[in-house]
Order: structure tokens, then C-alpha cells, then sequence
């Protein structure tokens, strides 16, 4: 099987949403804007189709609205925050899911020397291991992370299903 890697594209959006939608839930996510000079994506695609991604983004205030309640425990100057990172569940346990993070890694190293991640406890894995693996620490748990979220977005969780999300998260940083 040949798995390719690049940085998403406009033409990507749609199937990138889909796979958001299939992985998280529908509606927890619209991907907007997966690349600029800050913001990147980074895509698998197995015969031309996407089967994973891995989203950051430098930022001194992040724009996704959950990152607000962990301003406290970041720095101030600038940082790579990971976003959504994901393999389609046929996909994964075939290093997709490694070469993805590393993609996102390496780029962000070239720009920043700090980097944040929220994990969903919840979620398939109750821990980031390829984030830990590349030295990531747990510095705070939040209870209902997403509540305010799932409410305001109405985007059904795929633990808890219709809103609110009372699911937890934690914060790692490098």
C-alpha cells in the first residue's frame, strides 16, 4: 500500500471535514483554513484519498476557542499549538498516525522552540503516546473541557453524543 504525504490544499477541505466528521463526531469541527504562513496541515492520502491529518498552528492567543481556558498554563511568546490529529480507523497501525506527527513536528521546529497539545482523555487513546514518545508532559487535566463548546457549535461528541460534552482533557507541552 503507498501512502503519500503534502501539505493539505483548498481542494482538500471537503474530505478533510469528512474525515473530521467520521473521526469526532459530526459538527465538532469545520476546518476553515488549513494552511497559511502560521496555520499548517498536514495529510495522508492513500490512492488520492485522505485518510489522515495532523493540524497546527503558531499562535500567541490561539483562535480555537478551547485553547482560551489553557492560556494560563502556556507562555507568553509565540507557540505551536496541535490541533486535530487523525487516522481513518482502516487506516490506522501502519505508522501513519507517527509520520503525520513527525511531518507537524519538524515543521513547527523550524519556527518555535514550544509546543501545546490538548488530548482528549476520552478519546481512542486515554494518551497521546506519539506526542509522549517525542518528550510532551501532562501539565493539566480540565473536567467538561468541551461543555461550553458542544453547546454554542452543537456538535455531538462521539463519547457523549448530543450536547454537552462532559468529556475530559488534558494539556501537554514540550
Amino acid at each position: 500500500m503507498q501512502i503519500d504525504y503534502r501539505e493539505a490544499e483548498a481542494s482538500d477541505l471537503e474530505a478533510i471535514n469528512q474525515l473530521v466528521d467520521l473521526i469526532f463526531g459530526l459538527g465538532y469541527h469545520r476546518v476553515k483554513r488549513p494552511f497559511g504562513a502560521k496555520v499548517k496541515c498536514f495529510v495522508a492520502l492513500v490512492e488520492g484519498k485522505i485518510v489522515g491529518l495532523a493540524t497546527g498552528e503558531i499562535s500567541a492567543v490561539h483562535f480555537h476557542a478551547a485553547f482560551q481556558k489553557v492560556k494560563s498554563f502556556l507562555p507568553l511568546e509565540e507557540i505551536a499549538i496541535f490541533d486535530l490529529f487523525m487516522v481513518h480507523p482502516d487506516f490506522r497501525k501502519r505508522g501513519i498516525g507517527s509520520q503525520l506527527f513527525q511531518l507537524r513536528l519538524n515543521f513547527f521546529k523550524e519556527k518555535t522552540s514550544r509546543f501545546a497539545l490538548i488530548h482528549w482523555k476520552e478519546g481512542v487513546h486515554e494518551k497521546p503516546l506519539i506526542a509522549i514518545r517525542n518528550d510532551f508532559k501532562a501539565v493539566q487535566e480540565f473536567s467538561d473541557f468541551w461543555k461550553e463548546q458542544s453547546l454554542s457549535e452543537v456538535f455531538n461528541c462521539e463519547r457523549c453524543g448530543k450536547p454537552p460534552c462532559r468529556c475530559t482533557a488534558i494539556l501537554y507541552v514540550k
